[in-house]
């Protein structure tokens, strides 16, 4: 198994303004605090690999937000003002996310449409040669919200930098896993698709018949001879990009 195979994109996110990467999950999640799966702060696993990237997946291995839960139980010991918040919300309205298959799009042999929500139902054979470029556009609902980096190294002190005492409910070895410490949030977005060679007669019919079965969920437009763009109007809230944090790499 591959990261290609989860995520069409490790992208450093400069439309954001910090040089992180983002993992781009092909099939974006839904965003609940209800959901047994709620990413930020939660402990993923890591899948090392050798010769290609490790990457993370996406189900929490302890409860979810481990680690916003032990931020907020240490909030005095952590000496943090009345106002400091532990997650950090920032409006990235209007901003644009590019990915170029020349530089940071990666794909299964079957592309279809990474990044957008229900992409399984949709796949008009498309393959990874002939898209070219994915760009998300968000609107006024999208923001990013993070752990500031500072809290997790001020709480990790507290115990020596050890885990195992900062984390004494924790059967697995945190020092081999993953926090999840920033993710981006989209609802209603909108993503365009470009490829190498002009859209067929038989994409066109596909496009038809998406529009007629997902037309509460999804809205396919042939934007010009070259590109296809997709509306999402389920009125859900997405995760479509997420950062994850080591603890060995924290400044202790």
């Amino acid at each position: 198994m591959s990261y290609t195979d989860l995520y069409y994109a490790r992208k450093v996110a400069k439309e954001f303004g910090f040089a992180h990467r983002l993992w781009m999950p092909k099939l974006p999640i839904l965003a609940d605090s209800s959901s047994e799966t709620i990413l930020l702060g939660s402990l993923v696993r890591e899948i090392d690999k050798i010769f290609e990237p490790s990457y993370p997946l996406t189900t929490p291995l302890t409860k979810p937000q481990i680690l916003l839960n032990r931020l907020k139980e240490e909030k005095n010991r952590l000496k943090l003002l009345s106002n400091d918040k532990l997650v950090l919300s920032k409006k990235v309205a209007g901003a644009t996310i590019l990915m170029k298959a020349n530089k940071n799009l990666a794909v299964g042999a079957e592309a279809g449409f990474p990044g957008i929500p229900y992409s399984k139902s949709v796949n008009f054979g498309i393959t990874k040669n002939e898209l070219v470029s994915v760009s998300l556009a968000l609107n006024e609902e999208a923001e990013i919200q993070s752990i500031p980096t500072d809290y997790i190294a001020r709480f990790g002190k507290l115990f020596g930098g050890e885990s195992k005492e900062a984390f004494p409910d924790v059967v697995v070895d945190i020092d081999d896993e993953l926090f999840i410490d920033l993710v981006v949030l989209a609802k209603n977005f909108s993503a365009t698709y470009s490829f190498n060679q002009a859209i067929s007669s038989r994409i066109e019919d596909e496009i038809s018949a998406a529009n007629a079965s997902l037309s509460s969920k999804l809205v396919f437009n042939k934007a010009n001879e070259y590109s296809i763009e997709v509306k999402i109007k389920d009125n859900k809230t997405y995760v479509i990009g997420f950062k994850t944090i080591d603890w060995d790499e924290v400044d202790f």
